[in-house]
């Protein structure tokens, strides 16, 4: 599920996520087989860093039934 948080943001800040993105996520609950998860990101704010400016976002991970198995938040670079 790691990996559909990183493809999101790499998606969506290219390298800026390859060279300067992270996470710090908290496993809530256990996927199962047969669930159909859905990933989501927020930008929450983007601030000034000493390497150009960081974009910071809410993430998650709910599966069909609503409930999250994921949550956290994640930040790239801004070019």
């Amino acid at each position: 599920l790691l990996a559909y948080i990183a493809e999101m943001m790499e998606g969506a800040f290219g390298l800026g996520w390859r060279r300067g993105g992270g996470m710090d996520v908290r496993l809530r609950a256990p996927a199962r087989p047969g669930d159909v998860v859905e990933i989501r990101g927020l930008l929450q704010e983007t601030r000034p860093a000493e390497e150009g400016v960081v974009a910071h976002c809410r993430v998650d991970c709910v599966n069909q039934r609503g409930e999250t198995l994921i949550a956290g938040s994640a930040w790239a670079r801004l070019a």
